[in-house]
C-alpha cells in the first residue's frame, strides 16, 4: 500500500517506483525508515518532500481505505496476483488497479480485438461477431472501451457470456467516454476493468498510446479490425511485434480509408482474419460445428413462449447482428408491427437491441 500512496503524487509512475523497488530489494516496508535512497531518485526537492510528507501511518492508511470504499484491488508487480504475461514485456506497469473479476489476470487465452472509434457497419459488425465467436470458445476478449471496434468487441464478448477485460486510459473508477457508463458498468459486472493509474485520474491522450502496451502484452495476439494509417490501434498492433505476440488483421474495402491500417499490416505480414478460426488455427485450437450449443438449447426452449409472428422474426436474427433496415425489406407486415414486434422479443429476453438499430440474439 505504500507504493499506492506514492502513486497518487505528481510525478511518481512506473519509473519512479520500479526504482524505489529496486533500491529497497522489494522491500517495501523499508522505504518510511530509510532515507538513503533518496539520493539516487530522479527527483527535484520539492518532489522528495512530497515523498516524505506521504511516507506517514495516515496516508498509507487513507489510500487502502479510498481503494477499499471504492472496491479496487491492487497489483503490484512481483506478486502473484499479477498478470505473469505482463512480468514478460520490457516496461510493464509496476501498479495495476481492477474492478470486477480479477481471476482473468491469470487466463491464458486472451486475444486482443481493437480498431477506429468510428466503425463502418462492417467494422461494427466484423469486430462484434470475431469477440462474440472467440469468447463462446473459451477465449477472453481485451480492448481498450474506446468508442467503436472496441465497445463492439467487449460487447460481443458480453453478448454469448464470455470474459473480457477493459484497460482504460485513466483511472479504473472514470467512466471515458462517457456515453459508454452502461458498457462500463457491465463490464465491472461481469468482466474486468483495469488500469495502471491511480484512482481519479482523468483521461488525457498521452495515456492511451502507453495503455495499449497492456492491452497487448496481456494477450497472445492483436486483432485490428478497422483503421487509418496512423491509429491507435497500430501502436497496439506495434507493441504486439515488440513483445513477441501474434499481429492479425481484417481485410477490408479497397475503396475505404478505414481498410488502410489492417491491409497494411497484411503487407507486411500480419496473418489475414476472415473468421475467428483463422486465429485460433494460429493457437491450434478449433471451432466445433455447434458453437454456441448452450444458447441454442434456451433458444428452443424459449420459443414455445413466442407467437408465430414472433417466431417468424426471431428466425431473421442470429448470433450476429443485422441492422433494422434487412429487416424491413424481409417481412411482409408495416414499420409499426415491426417495431411491435421486436420490442416484444425484447422484453422476452429472446434478442438484444444494439446502439444504431442492429439487432441480435441472446
Amino acid at each position: 500500500m505504500i507504493a499506492a500512496t506514492l502513486h497518487r503524487l505528481p510525478g511518481v509512475g512506473t519509473g519512479i517506483l520500479t526504482r524505489i523497488d529496486e533500491l529497497v530489494r522489494g522491500d517495501w516496508q523499508k522505504v518510511p525508515g530509510n532515507r538513503r535512497w533518496f539520493r539516487e531518485l530522479p527527483l527535484k526537492g520539492e518532489e522528495i518532500e512530497a515523498i516524505l510528507e506521504h511516507l506517514i501511518p495516515e496516508k498509507i492508511e487513507e489510500t487502502e481505505e479510498e481503494l477499499r470504499r471504492l472496491g479496487i484491488k491492487l497489483h503490484m508487480r512481483g506478486e502473484s496476483d499479477y498478470p505473469r504475461r505482463l512480468e514478460e514485456i520490457s516496461n510493464p506497469p509496476f501498479l495495476l488497479y481492477s474492478l470486477g473479476d480479477s481471476s482473468l489476470l491469470a487466463e491464458s487465452r486472451l486475444i486482443s480485438i481493437v480498431g477506429t472509434r468510428k466503425p463502418s457497419s462492417y467494422g461494427q459488425i466484423v469486430s462484434h461477431k470475431l469477440a462474440a465467436d472467440l469468447a463462446g470458445k473459451g477465449w477472453g476478449v481485451v480492448s481498450g472501451m474506446a468508442s467503436g471496434i472496441d465497445s463492439f468487441a467487449h460487447r460481443g464478448a458480453l453478448s454469448v457470456r464470455g470474459k473480457t477485460i477493459a484497460v482504460l486510459g485513466c483511472g479504473v473508477d472514470v467512466v471515458y467516454p462517457p456515453e459508454n457508463e452502461d458498457l462500463y458498468h457491465e463490464i465491472g459486472e461481469r468482466g474486468l476493468l483495469l488500469s495502471e493509474y491511480p484512482p481519479h485520474m482523468p483521461p488525457a491522450r498521452g495515456l492511451f498510446p502507453q495503455r495499449n502496451r497492456i492491452i497487448s502484452g496481456l494477450s497472445r495476439g492483436v486483432v485490428v479490425v478497422e483503421s487509418h494509417h496512423r491509429s491507435g490501434s497500430l501502436i497496439t498492433a506495434e507493441w504486439a511485434l515488440e513483445q513477441g505476440r501474434e499481429v492479425f488483421a481484417v481485410p477490408g474495402s479497397i475503396l475505404s480509408a478505414k481498410s488502410a491500417g489492417p491491409h497494411r499490416l497484411i503487407k507486411e505480414g500480419a496473418k489475414l482474419v476472415t473468421s475467428a478460426q483463422d486465429v485460433l488455427d494460429e493457437f491450434s485450437f478449433s471451432i466445433q460445428p455447434e458453437l454456441f450449443p448452450e444458447k441454442e438449447k434456451e433458444g428452443k426452449t424459449f420459443v414455445g413462449d413466442l407467437t408465430r409472428e414472433e417466431e417468424e422474426l426471431l428466425s431473421l436474427i442470429s448470433y450476429s447482428q443485422i441492422h433494422i433496415d434487412e429487416l424491413i425489406r424481409s417481412v411482409r407486415y408495416p414499420l409499426s408491427r415491426l417495431h411491435q414486434l421486436l420490442l416484444s422479443l425484447e422484453m422476452k429476453k429472446a434478442i438484444k437491441k444494439l446502439p444504431g438499430f442492429f439487432y441480435m440474439r441472446r
